[in-house]
Parts: C-alpha cells; sequence; structure tokens
C-alpha cells in the first residue's frame, strides 16, 4: 500500500494539528464525481481512503513509544473512519463508478480482500472473487 505521506512525515511537534485539519477536511472527490448520481458515494470513499492512509501511517511508526503516543489520533481518525463506514454502507452504488469506490475502499481498507486463495473460507473466497470482478470490470 503506497503512502502519500512518509511514515516520519506525521510523527513530531505538528503531527496532531496536521492530521486533525485533515481529518476535519472533506476530501476531494475525484474528477469523475462531478454530475455523477453516486457522487455522495465517491466522496465518503475518497474521505475514508484518505483517513486509512493516515491510520496506517500512525501505526506505522518504529517504537512503540511513538505508537502510544499516536493513540490519541489514531483514535480520531477511527471515530472519523466509524462515522463515514456507517454512511458508505447506507449508500447504494448506482453506477459502475460507486461499485468501484466501494470497492476499491474495501481494498485499500483489507488487501486481503482480493485474494481468491482456495484456502481461505467460502465466504471470504466468494467477496474477494466479486471485488476482484467488480474492479476488473471497472477498469481498476
Amino acid at each position: 500500500m503506497s503512502r502519500a505521506i512518509g511514515r516520519r512525515g506525521l510523527v513530531g511537534p505538528g503531527a496532531s494539528l496536521l492530521l486533525l485539519a485533515g481529518a476535519a477536511m472533506k476530501a476531494a472527490p475525484p474528477a469523475e464525481a462531478a454530475g455523477s448520481p453516486d457522487a455522495e458515494l465517491l466522496r465518503v470513499c475518497a474521505e475514508f481512503d484518505a483517513l486509512e492512509r493516515q491510520y496506517v501511517a500512525l501505526h506505522g511508526v518504529e517504537t512503540i513509544e511513538e505508537e502510544h503516543a499516536n493513540e490519541p489520533l489514531i483514535n480520531v481518525v477511527s471515530a472519523r473512519q466509524q462515522h463515514l463506514l456507517d454512511r458508505l454502507c447506507e449508500l447504494r452504488a448506482t453506477t459502475m463508478q460507486g461499485l468501484r469506490a466501494k470497492a476499491e475502499t474495501l481494498a485499500n481498507w483489507d488487501p486481503t480482500s482480493t485474494d481468491e486463495d482456495p484456502g481461505r473460507y467460502w465466504d471470504d473466497r466468494m467477496v474477494a472473487s466479486l471485488v476482484c470482478d467488480i474492479l476488473a470490470q471497472a477498469g481498476a
């Protein structure tokens, strides 16, 4: 999973201000969202994905002390993601863009969601197959 902000970029004196400002701002929806019936869904997915990148960066520090210091920020990110997850699950995708956004958000949050390994549980394999089909159909 790539990170726009390096691991150490969020650790330090300005980390809390940077993170809280980022968490408070709405993620810019993708350019293709303009006029889409799924515009809100695309915005919610983009914001969830941005927060997930922050969450991963906050956990990607080198020491347990740094991770403990990040705990309040991790809690802010998690609470915002929970709110967005609730909205994401309420919204129904009505376009291929919406389906793709949901599938990409799931794949970003849980990289195993595209793992079609025959040794996995049946439900995990079916979800992985569906996510892979959606991403393939959507050209991702």
